[in-house]
C-alpha cells in the first residue's frame, strides 16, 4: 500500500490523460461509474509504475521517492489489475507497464482530438452460416474505424439475433432473420436517421450474402455507410493501402439478352458459375468477376467503390436488355460487396431481385431465399 499521498491535480491530470479508464492493456473499463447501477462513482486506483519505496513493487533507491508523485509514473486501474500488476511485479516490469500507460493514453488523444465531423455510428450485423455463429466485437470495430472516425454513442447498435440456433438450412430461419433485421433495423437505426440523430453509420456484418444484400437495401443512400471487410491476410477490419491500381472487375454477357435475367457474381469463387449454369435453362446469364476470383481479393475502399460503380451500371443494362420485371442472383462475393449491392440496387426503379443461397444440407444447387421487390 502507498503511503504517498498524491496532489489532486496530479490525480485529476491523471483521469485527464487515462479518460477515466483502466490503462491495463486490453482493459480499457470505466472507472468513473457502476457497472450495474450507471451511477456515477470513484473505481479507479491510483497505482505507482516505480513504487513510492525501494521496498515497494519495482521499487528503486534511486527513483521511488524522486518520482512518487510524477504523472508520468502513475496509472490508473481498476480493483483487479491494480493487485495484479503489484502482485506479479517480475511479469508486470516497469517496461511492461510504462508501455500500457503510453498505448492508451496516445489512443485517449487521438480519439479526443478528432472533429465532429468524424464522428460515426458502429452497428453491427451477424447472422448464423450453415452452423456457425457469428461474433463481432465493438472494440475491433473502434479499432478499424480509428483514427479516421470516432464512436459517438461509446456502443455498438446490434441488429443481430442473440444465441439463435437456426442456421440457413432450415426455410424458417430465412423468415425469421429476415422479419428480425426488418423490424431492428426500423427500431434501432432507421427512426434515428429519419430525426438527424444518425449521420454516418460505420458497419460491420457477417451473415449469408441475401441477408447481407436485404440490409443494404435498407441502409441504401439516405445516410453516409462506410461499410468494412473482413480480411484474411492480414487479420483485421481496417481497410489496406493497397489501391490495386492494375485492378478491374470483369463483365461477362450473354449472346442471348431476351431470355430470362440470372445474374451471377464470381467474385471469391469461380467455382459458382459452373454450378449454377450447369443446372439453369432458358436464361441469359450475366456474370460479374476478376481475373483471379479469391476470398482476400477486396483489400482497399476503391475497389469497392469501383464495386458500387459497376453494378450500377450493369442493373441499368440488365433492365433495358431483358425486359424482364424480376432478376435472379447467385453470389460468391465479399460481404462489403453483397451490402453495396443492396445500397445501389433502387426500389420502384430497378428489378425485383430473387436472392439465392446454396448450402450442401439442402440442396447441390443454390436455392431461392429471399425476393426483394421493388414496389
Amino acid at each position: 500500500m502507498s503511503g504517498t499521498k498524491i496532489p489532486k491535480n496530479i490525480q485529476n491530470l491523471l483521469w485527464a490523460k487515462s479518460a477515466g479508464r483502466c490503462e491495463f492493456s486490453g482493459c480499457n473499463k470505466i472507472l468513473y461509474e457502476d457497472l450495474l447501477t450507471k451511477k456515477s462513482k470513484n473505481l479507479g486506483y491510483v497505482a505507482h509504475i516505480i513504487a513510492d519505496s525501494p521496498n515497494g513493487p519495482r521499487g528503486s533507491e534511486k527513483d521511488s521517492e524522486e518520482l512518487a508523485k510524477d504523472v508520468n509514473n502513475l496509472m490508473l486501474l481498476c480493483d483487479s489489475h491494480h493487485r495484479l500488476v503489484d502482485g506479479e511485479p517480475k511479469t508486470y516490469t516497469k517496461e511492461v507497464l510504462i508501455q500500457m500507460k503510453k498505448e492508451h493514453e496516445d489512443r485517449v488523444k487521438t480519439c479526443t482530438e478528432v472533429k465532429e465531423d468524424k464522428q460515426t455510428t458502429i452497428v453491427l450485423y451477424g447472422a448464423n452460416i450453415g452452423e456457425k455463429s457469428t461474433v463481432l466485437s465493438y472494440d475491433i470495430a473502434c479499432q478499424a474505424i480509428s483514427p479516421k472516425y470516432y464512436s459517438l454513442e461509446g456502443k455498438p447498435i446490434e441488429l443481430g439475433i442473440i444465441n439463435t440456433l437456426s442456421d440457413n438450412a432450415d426455410d424458417e430461419y430465412w423468415k425469421t432473420e429476415g422479419a428480425n433485421l426488418q423490424v431492428k433495423f426500423e427500431r434501432y437505426v432507421n427512426q434515428y436517421i429519419r430525426q438527424g440523430e444518425i449521420t454516418h453509420i460505420s458497419l460491420f456484418a457477417i451473415a449469408p450474402m441475401p441477408l447481407l444484400v436485404k440490409l443494404g437495401t435498407l441502409l441504401d443512400d439516405l445516410v453516409k455507410v462506410e461499410v468494412y471487410q473482413k480480411h484474411s491476410e492480414p487479420d483485421t477490419w481496417r481497410w489496406l493501402d493497397d489501391e490495386s491500381v492494375n485492378f478491374k472487375y470483369i463483365i461477362n454477357e450473354p449472346s442471348n439478352k431476351k431470355l430470362k435475367p440470372c445474374l451471377i457474381f464470381a467474385l471469391s469463387s469461380s467455382a459458382i458459375t459452373e454450378r449454377v449454369t450447369s443446372n439453369l435453362k432458358d436464361c441469359s446469364i450475366w456474370e460479374m468477376t476478376i481475373d483471379n476470383p479469391n476470398n482476400d481479393f477486396l483489400r482497399s475502399r476503391k475497389q469497392l467503390s469501383e464495386f458500387r460503380k459497376e453494378v450500377r451500371k450493369l442493373l441499368d443494362v440488365i433492365k433495358k436488355e431483358s425486359g424482364f420485371a424480376e432478376l435472379n442472383v447467385f453470389m460468391s462475393m465479399p460481404v462489403a460487396c453483397a451490402v453495396e449491392f443492396g445500397r445501389v440496387w433502387m426500389p420502384k426503379a430497378d428489378m425485383t431481385l430473387n436472392l439465392y443461397d446454396y448450402n450442401t444440407k439442402v440442396s447441390e444447387f443454390d436455392k431461392l431465399v429471399l425476393t426483394i421487390n421493388n414496389k
